[in-house]
């Protein structure tokens, strides 16, 4: 299928089905379900923020105003609490990671709570990215 394209498009669609494949930690299926995914688009402009401030909170929170579908904050979402639990217990084996694990339960919770009342997606987005920002700067 990507024989008929040209170079640019493979090299693009490469990309995308890689960044898939590296957020999807193997599996296959989920790969699928995140290319295309502004969710995962999101999620992957999150990840490539040197730092976290609350202008790259807008920024990504920016992606779930318009045309963003349940799915993709709900994409956004697994994703960003997956990484953040990987972050707590990566922080927790090596002594720390207490104001990880809270901001992780936070999170969760404000997630569930925002999603329950129908609450405002993009300042639940800026919301969990400002804490878990507050959460990094703990010792």
């Amino acid at each position: 299928m990507l024989r008929g394209l040209p170079p640019e498009a493979v090299e693009a669609e490469e990309g995308a089905m890689r960044e898939a494949a590296d957020l999807a930690r193997g599996s296959p299926g989920r790969a699928l379900e995140l290319m295309g995914s502004i969710g995962a688009a999101a999620f992957a402009a999150f990840l490539k923020r040197p730092k976290l401030s609350p202008a790259t909170a807008v920024e990504v929170a920016a992606h779930f105003s318009g045309r963003a579908t349940a799915e993709d904050y709900e994409m956004f979402c697994d994703l960003l609490l997956g990484w953040t639990g990987e972050q707590a217990r990566a922080a927790g084996l090596s002594g720390g990671g207490a104001a990880l694990a809270a901001a992780h339960e936070d999170i969760n919770s404000s997630l569930r709570q925002a999603d329950a009342l129908n609450l405002d997606r993009r300042q639940t987005v800026t919301d969990a990215i400002m804490r878990l920002e507050e959460a990094l700067k703990s010792p």
